[in-house]
C-alpha cells in the first residue's frame, strides 16, 4: 500500500488554514477512484483513488486493494467500505486504516472517515457478482455521476407513456385533471364481476440503465375500497426483481404516494440496456384505480 496524506505546505500556521480552505471548497467524500469490482468469487477490489476526510485532508492510495469475504455467509448481509482517519501531530501523521463494516453506514455515522461504497451480498453462499456492489457516488472530481443518480419522473397521463398488455372486457382507461394533479384511471364499469371477483388490467413501461440500478419505486395513486394495484420489476435479463410493499389494496384514499423498495441483492442491471416496470390494476364492478405519478430512485443514499 501507498498512502498519502496532503495537509501541510510548511508551517502549522499554515496547515489549519489549507486545511479549512480544502474542506469549505470540497465536502467530505470520494474525488476520484476507489471503484468496487469483483476480483472472485470472494474477494473484492478496490481501486487507486482520492478523497477528502472531513479534517480537510486530502488521502490518496495509489494501489488496489483487495478484501476476502469466507467464508460467504448463508444470511443476506450489507458491508460499507470505509477509510478511517485520526489526525496526529507525529511526523509522517497517522495512515488511514481501510475497512469493511457489517451493516449500511451512512456518510455521517461516519464522522472521523469516509463511506467508499457497499456490498449488497444476498446470502445463500453464493459468488459475489457486480450487481451486488455499490462504489460511493463522487463529489467534484466526477460530477457526470450527479444527474445518473436523478430520479425518473413519470406524471399522468400514462395512457401515451405505457403498453397496456392486458385489458378487461368491461374495463376503460381514461385520462382526468384533479387539482393539482393530472391522473389515468382505470375503472371496470357495472356489467364487470362482482367483489371479491375482479377484472384484470395490465400496462408496461421501460426505462434505460445508466450506470446505477434502482433502489425504490415512489407511486401516487388512489385505490378504491375492493381493487388491487400491484408492481412488478423486470431486470435487464427480464428475470422478476424482488420487491417490498409491491401491493396496494383498497381502500387507499385520498390518493398517496407509496414507496416499493428493490432489493439490493436481486437482479442485473447492465449499463446501457433497459429495465421494465409492469403495473396490474385488479378492479371490480363500479371500482377504479388512478395512478398520478411514478418515480424511480437510484440513490441509496439520504
Amino acid at each position: 500500500m501507498t498512502q498519502n496524506r496532503t495537509w501541510n505546505f510548511g508551517d502549522t500556521f499554515t496547515t489549519r488554514r489549507v486545511g479549512t480552505a480544502w474542506s469549505s471548497l470540497f465536502p467530505k467524500g470520494v474525488l476520484d477512484g476507489f471503484d468496487l469490482s469483483v476480483a472472485d468469487t470472494d474477494k473484492v477490489a478496490m481501486s487507486a483513488g482520492f478523497c477528502m476526510l472531513p479534517s480537510g485532508i486530502i488521502l490518496s492510495e495509489s494501489e488496489v486493494q483487495e478484501f476476502v469475504f469466507s467464508p460467504l455467509t448463508a444470511s443476506a448481509r450489507t458491508y460499507t467500505f470505509t477509510v478511517r482517519h485520526t489526525d496526529a501531530d507525529t511526523i509522517g501523521g497517522q495512515a488511514g486504516i481501510f475497512a469493511v463494516e457489517t451493516g449500511e453506514l451512512l456518510p455521517a455515522d461516519v464522522t472521523n472517515g469516509v463511506v467508499l461504497g457497499y456490498l449488497y451480498y444476498p446470502g445463500g453462499g453464493v459468488a459475489i457478482e457486480a450487481h451486488h456492489l455499490f462504489s460511493a457516488r463522487k463529489v467534484p472530481a466526477r460530477s457526470q455521476d450527479e444527474p445518473r443518480l436523478l430520479p425518473s419522473f413519470v406524471s399522468a397521463p400514462f395512457s401515451t407513456k405505457w403498453v397496456v398488455t392486458a385489458q378487461g372486457s368491461n374495463t376503460q382507461i381514461s385520462d382526468g385533471f384533479t387539482a393539482p394533479y393530472t391522473y389515468t384511471s382505470v375503472e371496470t364499469d357495472g356489467l364487470g364481476p362482482a367483489p371479491p371477483s375482479y377484472e384484470t388490467t395490465t400496462a408496461v413501461m421501460t426505462f434505460p440503465v445508466s450506470r446505477f440500478r434502482p433502489v425504490s419505486i415512489d407511486v401516487r395513486l388512489e385505490v378504491d375500497a375492493n381493487s388491487e394495484f400491484e408492481l412488478r420489476l423486470y431486470d435487464s435479463d427480464g428475470t422478476l426483481v424482488t420487491l417490498s410493499d409491491q401491493t396496494v389494496s383498497g381502500p387507499f384514499t385520498p390518493a398517496a404516494s407509496h414507496r416499493v423498495e428493490v432489493d439490493p441483492g436481486s437482479g442485473v442491471f447492465t449499463d446501457g440496456s433497459h429495465f421494465a416496470l409492469e403495473l396490474e390494476f385488479r378492479t371490480p364492478q363500479l371500482d377504479s384505480i388512478e395512478i398520478q405519478t411514478l418515480t424511480i430512485n437510484y440513490d441509496p443514499l439520504p
